[in-house]
């Protein structure tokens, strides 16, 4: 058995990286947007900035679980030694694998490269490393999903622009009948980068509740909150996020 908050995750990014295109000024780091919103995991995602992926991942000592995104196959390598020296490393994951044109797209792997990474990431040593994919509803190409989605050890879904309830439950649904032989997790946004704006506080809130619900019954395996980039802005949703977090995180969850 475990509590809530050791099931969720901060979508993190560096901070001030959303200020040129969404004009979004978040200051503070993914582990303080962690600590602020009482989760225990970071998925640490540079967003094509050069970071220190050292010096990041001493930063997140602190975290339960990090995992790296991957924007090239190369720094798989990179997350297996960091791995090495930092042990609460336990995930990798791509992050706009769907994107046609962008350096992590799927454009630039086939299925035998894909299969050869992930058994690089499951003899890693001292500790295997799991492979997980970032899943948005919008990404529609049968063809490329059929080939690519099975894989992965773990998805996550995402919705690009915010859902109104009967669209969260019905792609839900169909994300957790997909998915029923790999693990899961599912992300919450808390502000709508899809359309730019703040996210609704009633539809986020709704959000985490069935979150919660999936994960005493054992249907995910966690919940991603996105993002510290906005932790620190004032915005509703956030707050909402956070008190939600004080009532719930001690739940417990039967692994």
């Amino acid at each position: 058995m475990t509590k809530l908050r050791n099931k969720v995750w901060i979508w993190g990014h560096p901070p001030h990286s959303l200020v040129n295109e969404f004009d979004l000024d978040g200051s503070i780091t993914p582990v303080e947007g962690m600590d602020y919103l009482g989760a225990k995991n970071v998925f640490y995602v540079p967003m094509h900035n050069v970071v220190d992926r050292d010096a990041c991942s001493k930063e997140c000592e602190s975290c339960l679980n990090l995992g790296w995104s991957i924007e090239n196959a190369d720094q798989v390598d990179d997350a297996i030694s960091l791995a090495k020296k930092y042990s609460n490393i336990t995930t990798i994951v791509f992050d706009d694998f769907f994107n046609e044109g962008t350096k992590g797209s799927y454009e630039h792997y086939t299925v035998e490269k894909l299969n050869y990474l992930k058994e690089k990431l499951h003899q890693a040593k001292p500790n295997p490393l799991e492979m997980w994919l970032v899943y948005y509803t919008m990404n529609t190409n049968e063809m490329v999903l059929k080939d690519f989605l099975p894989i992965f050890d773990g998805i996550i879904l995402w919705f690009w622009h915010e859902a109104d309830n009967n669209e969260f439950e019905l792609k839900l649904k169909n994300f957790l009948e997909r998915h029923k032989h790999q693990k899961r997790m599912v992300g919450c946004y808390l502000y709508d980068f899809g359309n730019k704006k703040q996210s609704n506080p009633e539809i986020v809130l709704y959000q985490l509740n069935r979150a919660k619900e999936l994960l005493v019954n054992g249907l995910i395996d966690g919940l991603v909150l996105h993002t510290n980039g906005v932790a620190d802005m004032g915005f509703e949703a956030v707050e909402v996020a956070k008190k939600w977090m004080e009532e719930n995180g001690e739940v417990i969850i039967n692994d």
